[in-house]
């Protein structure tokens, strides 16, 4: 084989194990979590927050919040959906050859209106989580979400606790 054909081979090696860790990541996360729902949807950062801290609570405190959580979930895609959408339309106009000011403008406006339509959405699902909680679980939420998150824990097995 000469240096080209070892070349080819490394890339190509490297390539598939870069997949495989990626899918194998994938399986893993989705399966040790029972807060993520079936299907795979992409649930953003703050989903992933909503589930790490109540992932805090104790059993029976879950499995009364996680049909909220769940409906919070299909409430909360579309507009995430729409705040993607728009912060890609702020990139296109960031690297639009012909450079528009007002176009750039509108963009961030639209991307600062679709982020508080979101904000409003999550703080509302929030107030009904909190309002299924009793004070001491509240109290053990806040004292989490202040706490600083290693990334292993989002991942933990709720029944572990």
């Amino acid at each position: 084989m000469n240096q080209s054909q070892l070349r080819l081979i490394g890339i190509l090696l490297l390539s598939s194990l870069a997949l495989n860790l990626f899918f194998g990541g994938w399986l893993v996360g989705h399966f040790l979590n029972p807060l993520v729902q079936q299907g795979g949807a992409h649930q953003g950062p703050m989903m992933m927050k909503f589930h790490w801290l109540i992932q805090s609570l104790p059993a029976a405190s879950q499995k009364k919040v996680l049909p909220l959580l769940q409906e919070h979930q299909q409430r909360i895609q579309p507009q995430f959906q729409k705040v993607q959408q728009a912060r890609q339309v702020v990139y296109q106009q960031l690297i639009a050859p012909d450079f528009n000011a007002a176009a750039l403008s509108s963009a961030l406006a639209n991307l600062h209106q679709q982020m508080s339509q979101m904000q409003q959405m999550m703080q509302a699902d929030l107030v009904k989580i909190a309002s299924q909680l009793s004070a001491e679980e509240r109290r053990q939420l806040v004292t989490v979400a202040q706490s600083p998150r290693p990334h292993h824990r989002v991942f933990s097995n709720v029944e572990s606790k």
